[in-house]
């Protein structure tokens, strides 16, 4: 799920090769890279914690519980609409609270390779 709600806050469909990198959690992997993980975990639940009540209520539905639009309207009492609406503005916060910390990464990452290119 964790993929899926990063794919959905970035856009895309979450398979390139630096998103699988740092979503996929196998269990060979180092202790370094592991505090990592938990890092970012605690990241996105902290950005996800901060939205208005209404947007976290309609993103957590939507993207964690996996519930469609009429779903979430429905519990919310509200229409699918203004649901549609919630999550627009909840992804739009996500991507400003996220975005300087995904970038950070990806300088890493490119000074961390020999001819300064992605890999």
């Amino acid at each position: 799920k964790r993929e899926r709600v990063f794919s959905s806050i970035f856009g895309g469909d979450g398979k390139n090769e630096e998103q699988s990198d740092i979503l996929n959690k196998p269990s060979n992997r180092n202790p370094e890279k592991d505090m990592i993980d938990a890092q970012e975990s605690e990241l996105i639940n902290n950005a996800i914690d901060q939205l208005p009540d209404k947007q976290r209520t309609a993103f957590v539905l939507s993207k964690y519980e996996e519930l469609s639009q009429r779903e979430v309207a429905e519990i919310m009492n509200s229409s699918e609409g203004a649901v549609e609406q919630l999550l627009i503005r909840a992804k739009t916060n996500l991507q400003k609270k996220l975005t300087p910390y995904y970038k950070n990464i990806e300088l890493n990452h490119r000074k961390n390779t020999p001819d300064g290119s992605n890999i």
